[in-house]
């Protein structure tokens, strides 16, 4: 229950993050070795230092998130997250776009084919800021398309905060 109070505390305010207390419990979770039990959780928490911006703990989540997502798990239990989301989320926080790219296209084909409509949204909305950011010549072609595509989803679903984040990227992209 603490990882999900950290996830909703950093959704809320990333700045309201205790590293300290992030920190601790990412540390109990990686002890327990690769429970299964724990993936929930610990994507809970590489979610919740991804929103509060400390690449330090999302590097430490990683190497659990690849033998899981090697092991043939895509989608969380519980509070359902993509695994190769939360590995593009790591990727793209230690300035790994290429591999960022390539792992949130995974998570975009998994989602679409899943039950995971929340997280399909999300996955396009962070690849489309992805290549916003980065620049190259069809990037913002590309992050217009996603855009549109994860706002359509963002408004079914009524997830206002994340329709208001895709918009105002939206509205940022050069013509």
């Amino acid at each position: 229950a603490a990882a999900y109070r950290e996830l909703i505390a950093a959704l809320r305010d990333p700045a309201s993050v205790d590293r300290p207390r992030l920190g601790n419990l990412l540390k109990l979770v990686l002890a327990a070795g690769g429970d299964i039990h724990l993936l929930a959780p610990l994507c809970a928490l590489a979610e919740a230092a991804l929103r509060a911006g400390l690449p330090e703990l999302c590097a430490e989540c990683e190497r659990p998130l690849q033998r899981a997502e090697a092991n043939g798990v895509v989608l969380t239990a519980g509070w359902v997250q993509s695994i190769p989301r939360l590995l593009a989320g790591c990727a793209a926080a230690a300035g790994r776009s290429d591999e960022a790219e390539l792992a949130y296209e995974r998570s975009i084909a998994a989602s679409r084919s899943g039950p995971a409509p929340v997280e399909l949204a999300i996955a396009l909305f962070e690849i489309a800021r992805l290549r916003a950011g980065r620049g190259a010549d069809d990037d913002a072609a590309r992050a217009r398309s996603d855009l549109g595509e994860a706002l359509a989803i963002a408004r079914e679903l009524e997830l206002q905060p994340l329709a208001r984040e895709a918009q105002g990227l939206a509205e940022s992209l050069p013509l």
